[in-house]
């Protein structure tokens, strides 16, 4: 056998052999290369499904940590506590498109054939955490991306970017209103360092029931809707409370704060409040005294409208767009910079005239008798 027949063979045979180990590579099973993702999104009219607008594509919830676990097969389908926790990522922007997608998430380097579970952790739905206040809508439709959570994939013995396990999540239906009733001492309206809470106050929520701007507890608006007491803090909540609905100024809410509570505690004065926005400044004085109680105004809290994120305070179980902890009332001993709890009574008005009445007859009295006893 030449040379040139010699090596003519050997590259055959390495060509041959190169070839034969891509063949092997692309029908084998991928043996680590399969992926397994998609997205973890804001679903805001809790239908299940990606409508076309903000929720595609623009709505991903950042922060949520991703777990996957590998299906034992004991009982597959199942998932169960004999399934291993393999995998976690927390979901962000998409490193692989120039567009930012965020929400996603993408395991990489599974085997397959096997079973695998994407769990959301249940950390997410923790105070503070990137779900606190969501509620699960991805059974609401029957997309390819829908399911339950958790989720059961199965990657068969090829290749495969598994990209339909998406999770849609909306806002609960409730809003929290809240929080501080304190001493401010120096009668400044806004909370200092120092200046305690005061506990032990009655607080009532009512409804704006006719719509027209001006809080009238008792009256044109009714009854409380629900009432509680502050506690050793100063700190007050209602939770459960349904949210506004935008645009209708009859579903808008006050906050009444009892001025008898105060006064038997020795407190004389509100702080000069009322023209803050209860929806917007936070640790700042919203009453104003107006009859029996220390009021705020009438204001909005919609379904994730708090637009203040910085609020303190934020109600447990609640997403802050939700959580309108920002209804604060200040009270002093002092004259200062305040206003009496008597001074601005509802009642006031109504009693004007005839108090100037009764004013002008005690003058007009004085005056028959001086004039009797100067005759």
């Amino acid at each position: 056998m030449s040379r040139t027949t010699k090596t003519t063979i050997i590259i055959t045979v390495a060509l041959v052999s190169l070839l034969l180990t891509g063949l092997l590579t692309v029908f084998a099973s991928p043996g680590g290369v399969s992926t397994l993702g998609d997205f973890v999104w804001y679903d805001e009219n809790g239908n299940g499904a990606k409508d076309e607008g903000p929720e595609w594509g623009e709505s991903g919830i950042d922060g949520v940590l991703v777990n996957l676990y590998l299906d034992d097969g004991t009982q597959q389908g199942v998932f169960d506590p004999d399934d291993t926790l393999t995998k976690q990522m927390t979901t962000g922007d998409n490193p692989g498109t120039t567009d930012v997608e965020h929400g996603w998430y993408d395991f990489t380097e599974l085997g397959a054939p096997l079973g695998w579970w994407v769990e959301i952790a249940d950390s997410n739905f923790e105070h503070g955490g990137a779900l606190e206040g969501y509620e699960y809508t991805g059974e609401n439709a029957s997309n390819a991306y829908n399911g339950p959570e958790p989720r059961f994939v199965y990657l068969s013995d090829t290749l495969t970017d598994y990209n339909d396990a998406d999770f849609g999540y909306t806002l609960k239906n409730i809003v929290a209103i809240g929080n501080l009733v304190w001493d401010d001492a120096n009668g400044n309206s806004i909370v200092d360092a120092g200046e305690p809470g005061i506990g032990n106050i009655t607080v009532k929520l009512y409804r704006d029931a006719n719509g027209n701007g001006a809080p009238e507890p008792d009256g044109a608006d009714g009854a409380a809707i629900m009432t509680t007491v502050t506690d050793a803090d100063g700190i007050y909540q209602f939770l459960d409370v349904t949210p506004s609905t935008p645009g209708d100024a009859a579903t808008n809410y006050f906050v009444a704060v009892v001025s008898a509570d105060l006064k038997n505690q020795g407190y004389k004065n509100s702080s000069q409040g009322g023209d803050h926005d209860p929806d917007v400044n936070d640790n700042a004085d919203d009453g104003l005294p107006a009859g029996d109680y220390v009021i705020s105004q009438p204001f909005a809290a919609t379904k994730g409208g708090q637009s203040n994120t910085s609020d303190s305070g934020d109600a447990v179980g609640y997403a802050d767009s939700s959580s309108y902890m920002t209804v604060d009332f200040g009270f002093n001993k002092l004259n200062a910079n305040a206003v009496t709890l008597t001074s601005m009574n509802t009642e006031t008005q109504a009693l004007l005239p005839g108090f100037g009445w009764t004013i002008f007859g005690m003058f007009g009295l004085g005056a028959f008798v001086w004039r009797r006893r100067s005759d």
